[in-house]
């Protein structure tokens, strides 16, 4: 089954122009891999001149904790969430927030991505291209740091090797620096022992159309006769922002009328899928690409399995992986039981939504 799964990837690489193996590289993300100066940065997310809807707990949330004058220890403070669902936009908000631009004497934007290169990094937060020691980058950004209260965003975290490699430069002076660090693992999130994790959700009905609104007419409130059909476009993104922002930013471009919208609303995928809206595509894309090849069957059988918003019963899809031979089998240890662990890998990296963990990690 899993060479299966890689023929049908390579035919889907050959008709899209997608190559598998540079897949990774093709998927960084847009924002700059360092930032040091807010003003560099090419992200359309400003505090002050815009504003994050839907995040507005977010944010209260996390500027406090960055902020917190009686915390004089380095925080490691992780925001967790599936693919698409905000946690750049939320990081790069407070980031470039005026209150924290004073609060931190140095602040540092570090895009990390799968296949991070420590030598690059180091050299692009001190902007030295030359060295190309990684032990002596590292001594001097430790140096750099000494002394100093900082904040460092280290965005699109997928492996914990990545922190391993990169925490032994941050020093601890106690003078009450923070970490912040975005993934989609909540394995991951767990695996950095911080106390304060920021858990991203999808938006509600109310701020799904607030959004919605404010992307597609500037803020102002949608013409009743296209309100219902407007509505209708926002169930196929249930709650998601970066589908959210990506169907309405096409919307804005186009004819604002019923019959215009009627006939875009006949097949949403495709507009997803528009030459203008790639990154959205790569973004949502980016964790199939990276799940473990054992994995990949068990999430494309989860997506056919069911009706759309139909719950699955945990006991009959086990039973189905297994009947249909999709899960290998591990010695000493109950093909159920292989299932169910690679089913809790499935929800720890945000792509399936379990309503009770009781039933899967109970047994």
């Amino acid at each position: 089954m899993i060479k299966v799964i890689r023929d049908l990837e390579l035919i889907r690489c050959k008709v899209t122009g997608f190559n598998l193996e540079s897949a990774t590289l093709d998927t960084v993300s847009e924002l700059p891999l360092i930032s040091t100066d807010p003003s560099s940065s090419n992200s359309t997310i400003k505090s002050g001149d815009q504003k994050v809807i839907g995040f507005e707990h977010h944010t209260s949330w996390l500027k406090n904790e960055l902020t917190a004058s009686h915390v004089k220890t380095r925080e490691v403070i992780p925001i967790v969430g599936m693919g698409g669902i905000g946690k750049t936009t939320l990081a790069r908000f407070v980031y470039e927030d005026p209150s924290i631009r004073r609060r931190f004497d140095k602040r540092y934007w570090v895009t990390i991505s799968q296949e991070y290169d420590l030598l690059r990094i180091l050299q692009g937060i001190l902007d030295d291209k030359d060295c190309d020691s990684i032990r002596d980058l590292g001594t001097s950004l430790s140096q750099s740091l000494k002394g100093f209260r900082y904040l460092i965003v280290l965005d699109d975290m997928w492996d914990l090797g990545a922190w391993e490699d990169l925490r032994q430069y941050f020093r601890e002076d106690n003078q009450g620096s923070r970490i912040i660090v975005t993934s989609r693992d909540k394995n991951l999130a767990d695996g950095l022992r911080s106390s304060k994790t920021c858990d991203v959700g999808f938006l509600s009905e109310e701020k799904s159309w607030e959004l919605f609104c404010d992307t597609v007419f500037g803020g102002m409130c949608c013409p009743l006769e296209l309100e219902t059909i407007g509505r209708q476009f926002l169930k196929n993104c249930r709650g998601l922002p970066l589908g959210i922002i990506t169907i309405a930013g096409l919307l804005s471009k186009l004819n604002k009328t019923c019959e215009y919208w009627s006939s875009v609303s006949k097949d949403v995928a495709a507009l997803v899928n528009l030459e203008d809206n790639k990154s959205c595509r790569k973004v949502l894309s980016l964790s199939y690409d990276y799940l473990p090849l054992q994995l990949k069957p068990l999430f494309l059988y989860i997506g056919g399995f069911s009706k759309e918003d139909e719950a699955i019963q945990m006991d009959k899809l086990i039973n189905e992986l297994v009947a249909f031979a999709l899960v290998r089998p591990i010695p000493g240890k109950p093909i159920q039981q292989v299932t169910k662990d690679y089913l809790m890998e499935l929800f720890q990296r945000n792509l399936i939504f379990i309503r009770d963990k009781d039933e899967l990690v109970g047994v």
